[in-house]
């Protein structure tokens, strides 16, 4: 304003001379004047469901004012307010309109003095512009009716012999505007009387027991869940819960050896209450564990195991023949040659070498055969024996030769006869005696 419209209460803080459009000069005087109020502008919003309020307050002389816009598109719903002052813009939704959910956003679209503008309104406003570039996002919940949860009811099931565990839960976990149920379940019990039990949400769980008296026989207890079959679920139920006694019988006999073969094991019987198992498979003569297990429903008294012994393979022998498995040994003769030495004329008997020679076998006890006959080391006995009749030979004596005196031979005639036939005599006993010799190898 000029120096002539100075307000009273105003004080001048600055001058300028300013040119307007015809190239006048002017002296324009700048003024501030404070109450010692700070001005402000205030900008905020509320959401709840259903439902969006944004609020324009200032205590400033100037305007300012803020457009909404939803899903992207102006909806042209705008709140000015001018001067000092406040106003409501609001926006109520219909149940589960947009889907039960809709975004938005404001901005300024009205400031005289962007100085008082929130700071996060006034980023980036172009200059020279009273409309704001940056804006608030915000998102309104349409689904604003309460929606029941159902929860998560279960029952958990032990089971036992003769007897059947019910345990009744109902864990919710609650969303927003949500709410929650007690859940009702159902069961039989042990007269097949259907009973009702109410869990609250997240309550604690009920524990149900069902018992049946032993050897009842077959029973039966059904449960039904709030969303399972309306049939229910349906247990069986056993009640010969104490095992029977049984005695194991282990008198078995196994496969006795024979000479060449092993023995084996027993045959393993049917049974009844329990079940048979070596402790490993055959492998040959040796020591076997027979155990037996119970089987369910069954205890055994007494003996559970029992240990079998399979014998090797007896094999053959050849001493006892009062014995299994006996073989007799074969015989052989032994060959015996006897040869005589020489023998003249009046020899009674002559001298003999005889040699023997014995024979042996040896004895597999696996099979039970002998070898062939094996010739043992030839024994040499030196021996006389007496010549048979008809092996004796007598000498020939020569004729008393007569004397000079009757022959009228003289003495050198005489001594060339007897000498001749010395020599002749010589001859044939040789002979003889050559003859003999063969003759005892014949027979030999």
């Amino acid at each position: 304003m000029s120096a002539t419209q100075s307000p009273s209460g105003w004080v001048r803080f600055d001058t300028r001379v300013v040119v307007d459009q015809e190239a006048t000069p002017d002296v324009v005087t700048y003024y501030e004047y404070s109450n010692g109020v700070q001005c402000s502008v205030r900008i905020t919003d509320a959401t709840t469901c259903g439902e969006f309020d944004v609020t324009v307050s200032h205590n400033t002389p100037w305007r300012y004012g803020v457009t909404v816009e939803f899903d992207g598109a102006d909806m042209g719903d705008s709140v000015v307010v001018i001067g000092p002052g406040s106003e409501t813009l609001s926006f109520v939704f219909d149940e589960d309109e947009f889907g039960g959910e809709i975004t938005g956003r404001y901005y300024v679209t009205d400031a005289t003095e962007w100085d008082y503008v929130p700071a996060d309104l006034q980023v980036a406003r172009p200059y020279g512009s009273n409309i704001g570039t940056a804006f608030r996002e915000f998102t309104v919940n349409t689904d604003c009716a309460p929606n029941h949860n159902p929860g998560s009811p279960s029952v958990s099931v032990v089971q036992t012999c003769g007897e059947v565990e019910l345990t009744f839960t109902n864990d919710v976990v609650l969303g927003y505007n949500e709410y929650a149920t007690p859940a009702s379940f159902s069961y039989t019990d042990a007269d097949r009387i259907k009973r009702d039990v109410i869990v609250e949400p997240n309550g604690e769980p009920v524990v149900v027991t069902v018992s049946f008296p032993e050897d009842s026989g077959p029973q039966q207890v059904t449960y039904w869940e709030p969303t399972g079959d309306r049939d229910g679920t349906t247990l069986n139920v056993e009640t010969n819960c104490k095992p029977d006694s049984v005695t194991v019988n282990f008198d078995l006999t196994g496969i006795p050896p024979t000479c060449s073969a092993d023995g084996g094991l027993p045959g393993l019987p049917e049974t009844e209450g329990y079940s048979l198992a070596w402790d490993r498979e055959f492998d040959g003569p040796g020591t076997y564990t027979l155990t037996a297990t119970a089987d369910t429903g069954y205890v055994i008294e007494g003996q559970t195991s029992k240990d079998f012994t399979v014998e090797a393979a007896t094999g053959y022998q050849n001493e006892d023949p009062e014995v299994a498995c006996y073989v007799e040994p074969p015989t052989k003769d032994d060959l015996v040659t006897v040869v005589d030495g020489t023998f003249a004329c009046n020899d009674t008997t002559v001298k003999t070498t005889t040699t023997t020679i014995s024979y042996t076998f040896t004895f597999d006890s696996e099979t039970g055969t002998y070898s062939a006959p094996i010739a043992g080391k030839p024994v040499v006995v030196e021996g006389v024996r007496d010549l048979k009749a008809t092996e004796r030979t007598v000498c020939s004596v020569p004729p008393v030769p007569p004397t000079l005196a009757t022959t009228g031979l003289d003495t050198v005639t005489v001594g060339v006869m007897f000498g001749t036939i010395g020599i002749l005599g010589l001859g044939i006993m040789v002979l003889a005696g050559a003859a003999r010799l063969r003759r005892s190898r014949q027979e030999g």
